[in-house]
């Protein structure tokens, strides 16, 4: 029986008058071992080839030649045709006639890291097959188990391609000229919010000082407007969505219509507005709110590049990682798609994750860092998704984690380490609230900044204040 060239082979030189017993040896390694670091041969030897150094002079080992399984072990034949199609590209890798179909890929058959991805790229080439990849072998070890995993995600997405597909929505010239038209007028007010952020302040100093006033006394009016613009324009998106959308409905509208227009600005006009700093307050949940989103109790928002608010429903005690999206819109066949998106209870949405529309996380349910949850799908209650597309991975870790935080002073200054509460365990509005404040103390300082030779004079005070401490975060169970 041939070993695969790439493999881990293992030698034995037994003492005399004794054999060994390769079931209770194979017992103690699957044991002690990793299931990648099983050998997939075992051979027999009278003596180890050494050097003059005394260490064992593995150029001069044999190639193994005697596969290290479970002799007495069970061979069950492949009876549907995904198994006997992985068996074959399973014999044919690992150089054996038959492949049993509970063999683990690992433990059984020794396979490793670079089998596994031979094994992939072989079955990317069968028809069906073409889903599979090397974290699929590693989460179902054996052909049983992935046989069935890639049979239900070819079900999945037969059943998906057999729903009724909305036909292509072409546009017509004169409707892409007047959606093209209403956007530039939209430009020209979007331009106008960008400008006065940042020019706001500067036109009411210079407006002051051309009316008489000093340049120190016509600073403090300039910052008051500077610190008024953002609520002032956040209430006015609130009011454009309400005016020119009303409450969002799932449902698709033609591209380049008048529904896509009104959306296309009002996004627009989201974006335009500064909402970055309420990022990670609960600041944003209350302005989500107000746009039509359902959101409870002890919320964390992290991200704040929400189009579709009326669609989005989000329970208590949940956390939507930084730069995540939660947004139920796409275009797609030439139609605005508008979907819904609902997240329960003590939910966790990892940084950089996405979820498309139609999606349902049931409550305690964890969809891992930079994971895809992708349309239509759904997170049972208590478990863990993770990768693009998300798959399972296993139950959702407790609620009662902690992560401690410790502050790393500079020498003669104490340590002093905070307890971060896990999400659905924190302390509502008024434990935040420092939090909103800091967003708005970030916006002061950039006009502060601005003012002549303040600018690197305030720069020089954040740097050297900023150096007094490091910063080390460690994640750890209480």
């Amino acid at each position: 029986m041939d070993i695969p060239r790439q493999a881990l082979a293992a030698f034995v030189v037994p003492r005399a008058g004794e054999t060994i017993n390769r079931g209770i040896l194979r017992e103690t390694l699957a044991a002690r071992l990793p299931p990648y670091m099983m050998p997939a041969s075992l051979d027999e030897l009278d003596a180890l080839p050494m050097l003059t150094s005394g260490k064992v002079d593995r150029k001069s080992l044999p190639e193994g030649t005697t596969p290290f399984i479970d002799a007495s072990r069970e061979v069950v034949a492949p009876r549907t045709e995904t198994e006997k199609r992985l068996a074959a590209v399973y014999a044919a890798v690992f150089g054996r006639p038959a492949v049993s179909i509970v063999d683990d890929f690992f433990l059984d058959l020794g396979g490793h890291s670079l089998l596994a991805a031979t094994v992939a790229s072989k079955l990317r080439r069968e028809p069906g097959l073409e889903a599979a990849s090397i974290g699929d072998i590693y989460q179902y070890p054996t052909i049983e188990q992935l046989a069935a995993a890639l049979d239900t995600r070819e079900k999945t997405r037969h059943a998906t391609q057999a729903e009724p597909r909305t036909p292509y929505m072409a546009p017509t010239g004169r409707r892409y000229r007047l959606c093209a038209l209403g956007q530039a007028l939209g430009l020209l007010i979007l331009a106008g919010i960008y400008a006065w952020q940042w020019l706001g302040p500067f036109f009411t100093s210079a407006y002051l000082i051309l009316d008489g006033w000093t340049l120190l006394a016509s600073i403090i009016p300039a910052l008051l407007v500077y610190s008024i613009s953002l609520p002032v324009l956040l209430v006015m998106v609130i009011i454009a969505k309400w005016v020119l959308l009303g409450r969002m409905k799932p449902g698709k509208h033609p591209l380049w219509g008048w529904y896509y227009l009104r959306f296309w600005f009002v996004r627009q006009l989201t974006r335009a507005v500064a909402i970055k700093y309420l990022a990670g307050t609960p600041l944003l949940s209350l302005y989500y709110r107000l746009l039509g989103a359902r959101i409870g109790r002890d919320v964390f928002m992290g991200g704040a590049g929400l189009a579709t608010p009326d669609l989005l429903s989000v329970d208590d005690g949940t956390s939507v990682g930084f730069d995540s999206s939660v947004d139920g819109s796409w275009v797609e066949d030439g139609w605005l798609q508008l979907a819904p998106i609902a997240i329960g209870k003590n939910c966790v949405v990892g940084s950089r994750s996405v979820l498309g529309g139609h999606t349902v996380m049931e409550d305690g349910a964890v969809l891992g860092d930079m994971s895809y949850l992708p349309e239509h799908g759904r997170i049972p209650a208590g478990e863990r998704y993770e990768g693009s597309p998300a798959m399972p991975a296993g139950p959702a870790p407790s609620p009662g984690d902690q992560a401690h935080v410790v502050l790393r002073l500079r020498p003669g200054l104490r340590r002093r380490r905070l307890s971060l509460s896990a999400p659905g365990r924190g302390r509502g509005l008024s434990g935040h609230a420092p939090h909103g404040a800091a967003g708005l103390h970030r916006s002061l300082l950039l006009v502060a900044a601005l003012r002549p030779g303040g600018g690197h004079r305030h720069r020089a005070r954040h740097l050297r204040r900023s150096g007094a401490f490091q910063m080390a975060a460690a994640a750890a169970h209480p």
